[in-house]
Formats: structure tokens, sequence, C-alpha cells
């Protein structure tokens, strides 16, 4: 572990690495306090210059602030564009949601509320916030995440996968999902 000057040192060194303004020296110092010495289950956030600071399985990482609450309806666009990134839907034969079983229903993509589940194909049915904990997503990326619902059902979770009842068998048409938020590597399912 770094002693105080030096972790200080470090943490002015991403700011300035991330094109950040620099915090006053007294912020600066109770950032690297907070940091330092935070639990490893702890949620720290702190917010400097349009961007979060916080730890992550024992990281500190810097990122945009979680995204607000959205619900969009799909209408059979290929690129459904969100404030924070892009849907993709991408054509699939044998991989991704079933086109039969959505024709014609009502799909709506929206910001997780909490309490969701889903059952992927061979598994039993879980709650989608162990699902992401698994996934080992940061709590930050899982706010952001669109969820796919058809009708009242959670059909498919991108870097997840596709609710059973949803998914596609060998040769089957399909959508297969790749979301790309503005920032980050993009989550296939």
């Amino acid at each position: 572990m770094l002693g105080p000057e030096r972790g200080r040192n470090l943490l002015r060194w991403h700011l300035r690495t991330a094109g950040l303004p620099l915090p006053s020296q007294a912020r600066l110092a109770e950032m690297h306090r907070q940091l330092s010495q935070a639990r490893s289950d702890a949620r720290i956030r702190l917010s400097h210059a349009g961007c979060e600071i916080g730890v992550f399985r024992g990281r500190v990482v810097m990122h945009a602030p979680a995204v607000s609450s959205f619900e969009v309806q799909w209408k059979g666009e290929r690129a459904l564009v969100i404030g924070h990134g892009t849907l993709h839907w991408i054509e699939s034969l044998g991989e991704g949601i079933s086109r039969a079983r959505i024709h014609g229903r009502p799909i709506v993509v929206r910001a997780r509320r909490g309490g969701e589940a889903l059952q992927l194909t061979g598994g039993a049915r879980r709650p989608l916030k162990k699902w992401l904990q698994e996934a080992d997503m940061p709590p930050w990326e899982r706010a952001g995440l669109p969820l796919v619902w058809v009708g009242d059902e959670l059909a498919a979770v991108p870097g997840i996968g596709i609710a059973a009842r949803f998914a596609c068998v060998a040769d089957e048409s399909g959508w297969r999902l790749e979301w790309r938020p503005q920032h980050g590597a993009p989550r296939v399912s």
C-alpha cells in the first residue's frame, strides 16, 4: 500500500491522464483518505468534474455518473439509440432472441428497477442482480444496462443472456443484441 503522499500523487496522475482538473490540496487529501480507507465491499462514489471516482474489486476507478432511468419502445430499428449508448439488433441464425417468439408483441427497452429475475436456457430462474454480480459488472454499468422486455416478461440482458422462453433454437431466425455504451466495451447477448 502506498503512503499518503505517494497515493495522492498517483491520484493526481490519474486525474490528469483522464483530462480532469485537479482539486484543491485539501479535497485531494480527503479523496485519497476515503478511497484508501474504504472497505472492500464499500460503495464509494466521489463526484469530481462530471466524473465519479470510487472503488470496485479493490481498485480505484473513474467513470461517468450513473444514468437516470429510461424506457424506449423498440419499433424494429437496427440501432436503438438510448441517451448513453446504442443497442444494436443484429440479424442472426440460431442465436439471440427468436423473431417468431416476439413477433407482434410490444417490446420495451428500459433501465433496471430492481427485483428482476431471469431464467437462461438450462438454468434456474435467478435474480438479475446475481447474474450481474457473477458477470463482474460494476454497479454503475448495471444501472445503465438496457433490459429488453417483451410484454411484461424480461427477455434479454446484454452481456448476460436471453431468457430461455425467448431464446432461438438451431436454424431459427433471431436477433443478436449488442449494447455499446458511449464509453466502454460492447456487451453481447
